[in-house]
């Protein structure tokens, strides 16, 4: 038997453990597990519960239950196996001359991140160990990915308008490489 077990990212990314009623046919009553999510869980991953399905054909042995995990969106947190990866949005300021940007963790902590000058939209910085539990190489973690995003104002006061048309006329010296 399948089913489907619908978990939070942080529950996903701690571990958990949940208790799900199933109803098994032939039987009159459904029965209830605790079934432990592991720490560092995918989306699509399985537990599975032996001898705790539906019983076998012809007075058969019971099967097994299989518990697929569904792990429910995060606001700013993405996953990609056992790395976690966030989106920073530095203004064009910051990515031009560098800044140190606080950044959650998936973990709820924060760390100070150093954007080197001259970082360029997409730009992934690594810090290493800060993911989700690696399931496949037990007691590491995976790696938290920060996708810079360089924003572009759309709608700025007087002084900043002065001082990006300062900047515009100290680079109008600059060639493309096509010119």
């Amino acid at each position: 038997m399948n089913v489907t077990l619908n978990v939070t990212f942080d529950e996903a990314f701690n571990g958990t453990e949940k208790k799900i009623t199933v109803r098994i046919p032939g039987k009159s009553e459904a029965d209830t597990h605790t079934v432990k999510v592991p720490a560092g869980a995918v989306d699509g991953g399985r537990v599975r519960l032996k001898g705790q399905g539906a019983p076998g054909d012809n007075g058969g042995a019971a099967g097994d239950l299989l518990i697929t995990t569904k792990i429910d969106a995060h606001p700013y947190f993405s996953r990609e196996k056992a790395d976690v990866v966030v989106e920073l949005p530095v203004n064009v300021a910051e990515a031009a001359l560098g800044a140190s940007v606080v950044v959650p963790t998936p973990d709820g902590k924060k760390i100070k991140v150093k954007v080197p000058a001259g970082t360029q939209d997409g730009k992934v910085l690594t810090i290493k160990g800060k993911g989700a539990p690696d399931l496949k190489n037990k007691g590491q973690n995976g790696n938290l990915k920060i996708i810079v995003k360089v924003e572009v104002p759309t709608d700025m006061n007087d002084e900043q308008k002065k001082a990006m048309e300062d900047f515009l006329a100290a680079s109008e010296e600059e060639k493309r490489p096509w010119q």
